[in-house]
């Protein structure tokens, strides 16, 4: 193997193959920023569960978003979907929660790649608003944050 560089570049060589990089310059972007730090609620949840609600309640959630909405109060998590040419969904999924309410939604499709790459039993899913992107984190690596963009919905 050959491996060449030149001020900004990169070169690496095989038989068969030579593969050139190029150093970007530049500030990389803050991705810290889109990180929630604080929360209003936080629901403490069994990850498998959540992820076959979702995607039983997703069935309904054909819109051109995908939408499902989650709300949490007690010991309850309530997601909803509502299509009008396809039908209705409610589902409950039982859950700890701390903090006041808060109503969210999300694109059932994004949640559910979300859910199925956390090789963890339970996460904690942290809300600051409808409008604010939702933070999951498993609750036994709680270095380890997926954020979730939420989808702005109307009535």
């Amino acid at each position: 193997m050959q491996l060449a560089t030149a001020d900004n570049q990169l070169m690496f060589a095989v038989p068969g193959l030579r593969v050139y990089s190029r150093l970007i310059s530049g500030q990389f972007p803050n991705y810290q920023q889109v990180i929630p730090q604080e929360f209003k609620q936080r629901i403490h949840v069994d990850t498998d569960r959540l992820l076959r609600a979702v995607r039983r309640v997703s069935i309904t959630a054909r819109d051109s978003a995908n939408v499902v909405r989650l709300s949490a109060k007690g010991k309850k998590l309530t997601i909803t979907s509502n299509t009008p040419e396809v039908g209705k969904a409610r589902e409950d999924v039982e859950v700890s929660t701390e903090g006041e309410t808060v109503e969210a939604a999300f694109n059932a499709r994004y949640l559910i790649d979300c859910l199925n790459s956390i090789d963890a039993a339970e996460l904690f899913f942290e809300l600051t608003g409808p409008l604010s992107p939702g933070a999951i984190r498993p609750a036994q690596h709680s270095d380890y944050v997926y954020v979730l963009a939420p989808v702005r919905v109307y009535g």
